[in-house]
């Protein structure tokens, strides 16, 4: 046997374990039912910034802005909606789960997701408005902690939530007996109130803790506990791999975009230093940092968003014959293929806690950065200096940002074709696990 398929033997054993736990499937079924709103919440995020942001892609290519009436309120409301349904996932993640755990623990679904939305609600409260109402802080909540990019916390607030309602309930049951003659509402109601003063309790205790910290909130932790040191880090390809990597594990795991790429990337020192040096000099040859983190990881990386995802999505489109998987990937066209918004494949796949996905994830940027790399290295393409708006087609990143190089595109298209390639061969596993459950056919 060979070493592929040991590997791909034990990640098909790694998956079916997973998917025998009850948190996990738990996590199944709130995907699905966030997968809708994860859609459409993408799809309005990136037509906004594409079409009502004047500097945006198609606003500047079009010129929408002078033709198409009412430009202005259709973009507050477009701006708006985007807004509401992406700044509430991960709370909304956390009243599904909380929900659909209970319900296979056999506790109160309905009181166990309320709970588990209130407990979220809590430890991102804003303790200090109602301490200090004149400060300058006047949200009671911090809605920004409640978007995709923490979908973990969601995810793990309701898990927690859940059991310790169960364990709880335990208890209650062995202090205070049910009558099982009487099943009534207002029954199911007192009977809860132990285990949700306690849960609800704990919560407002921590919630005020982290806020008057200085993390001020649950999210803000986690974002200090996984802070790395990489800003002075010199931008090498070993660097580059290794935030590559990084970032990828985070976005697996649920913490989408918590480092800041744009900020050591197209916003970078060493950056700013090429464009200087590409104005002066009205070329881009010759730069002075050909290898950054914007010339390699911005525009040659992040084809489709984190994972190179572009990739499983024309691999899915080309080459799969599963019904659902095809639906996501059409569904994920706009947000997902012309943008970097890929959100509705993470949760449609998913890719999301999916071991089967985790190698091609992690290695597609790494295989289409080192393309790149080659060609930069030996001359045969100018690095891509300028920037673009963010809502530019990703696989156009380096011919716009070398200003027109040819080869630069080629390039661009060589590693998306070499990221369907590598995802390929995990796409027929994730198919075959499919067809073995008898489900998404």
């Amino acid at each position: 046997m060979t070493l592929l398929k040991r590997g791909a033997n034990l990640l098909v054993k790694l998956n079916r374990y997973m998917q025998n736990l009850q948190c996990y499937q738990a996590v199944m079924k709130t995907f699905s039912t966030l997968l809708p709103f994860i859609f459409l919440g993408a799809l309005l995020k990136y037509i906004y910034q594409a079409v009502f942001v004047p500097e945006g892609f198609f606003a500047t290519i079009y010129q929408v802005e002078q033709w198409l009436p009412a430009y202005q309120q259709m973009g507050i409301i477009f701006n708006g909606l985007a807004l509401v349904i992406v700044s509430l996932t991960a709370l909304l993640a956390t009243l599904f789960v909380a929900q659909f755990l209970a319900e296979s623990l056999g506790d109160d679904a309905s009181l166990v997701g309320i709970c588990g939305l209130l407990v979220t609600i809590l430890l991102n409260f804003n303790y200090r408005l109602m301490m200090n109402p004149s400060g300058n802080n006047h949200n009671l909540l911090y809605l920004e902690k409640f978007d995709f990019r923490y979908l973990f916390l969601g995810l793990l607030t309701g898990i927690l939530v859940a059991y310790a309602y169960h364990l709880l309930t335990k208890l209650r049951n062995w202090i205070w007996p049910a009558y099982h003659h009487d099943r009534s509402y207002l029954e199911r109601g007192i009977r809860g109130l132990f285990p949700l003063i306690f849960i609800l309790g704990l919560a407002g205790v921590g919630g005020y803790l982290l806020n008057i910290s200085s993390q001020k909130n649950l999210a803000n932790l986690f974002n200090r506990l996984l802070n790395l040191p990489i800003s002075n880090f010199k931008h090498t390809m070993f660097f580059i791999y290794f935030l590559s990597i990084v970032n990828g594990i985070l976005s697996f795991l649920g913490f989408a975009n918590l480092i800041s790429i744009s900020a050591l990337g197209i916003n970078s020192n060493v950056s700013v230093a090429n464009i200087n040096y590409a104005l002066a000099h009205k070329s881009v040859d010759h730069v002075p940092n050909p290898i950054t983190l914007h010339t390699m990881y911005e525009c040659y990386g992040n084809f489709g968003g984190v994972g190179l995802t572009l990739g499983l999505l024309l691999a899915i489109i080309l080459f799969s014959r599963q019904r659902r998987l095809r639906q996501v990937a059409l569904l994920s066209l706009i947000p997902g293929g012309l943008g970097t918004i890929n959100s509705p494949l993470m949760v449609g796949v998913p890719i999301l806690f999916n071991p089967i996905m985790l190698i091609p994830f992690l290695l597609s940027p790494l295989a289409s950065m080192s393309i790149a790399w080659f060609f930069i290295n030996f001359k045969m393409m100018p690095p891509a200096v300028y920037g673009a708006p963010d809502s530019t087609p990703s696989f156009l990143l380096g011919f716009i940002g070398t200003n027109g190089n040819w080869v630069a595109l080629i390039v661009s298209f060589l590693g998306i074709a070499v990221s369907t390639a590598i995802y390929y061969p995990f796409l027929k596993i994730l198919e075959q696990e499919m067809i073995q459950k008898k489900v998404y056919l």
